[in-house]
């Protein structure tokens, strides 16, 4: 899957609360998985999940770009997903949203390196 837009642009910092504003245009979608034909409903806590998870408040520079760029084709990478393996629910806090576990997914994307002048190099 290739991104060929970087709309959240920036070298140290990536302006997650703009990101969360677009994933809001998702909410309600149900996105078929062919690898396994699994319907993937795109809960109300989505955006919330995806700008406030334990791996973005760490991530910096390329990856955070990457993470945050990739929003704008989440229908395309999660329909080519391909299923990894089933994870037991290891916190408390998730006890009500994943009492038989979690399913990890791997998907794939990529981002044209811009120069500082909007060119793809």
């Amino acid at each position: 899957m290739l991104i060929n837009n970087i709309i959240f642009h920036g070298k140290k910092n990536i302006h997650w609360n703009k990101v969360k504003q677009y994933l809001l245009r998702y909410i309600g979608e149900i996105i078929e998985v062919a690898d396994t034909g699994e319907l993937i409903n795109i809960d109300n806590d989505f955006p919330d999940e995806f700008k406030g998870s334990e791996y973005t408040k760490k991530i910096r520079g390329a990856n955070a770009k990457a993470k945050a760029n990739v929003v704008q084709a989440i229908r395309e990478v999660v329909h080519i997903a391909k299923k990894v393996k089933e994870m037991e629910n290891q916190k408390s806090k998730n006890a009500k949203k994943a009492k038989y576990g979690w399913y990890r997914y791997s998907t794939r994307f990529a981002i044209p390196v811009m120069s500082e002048k909007s060119i793809v190099s």
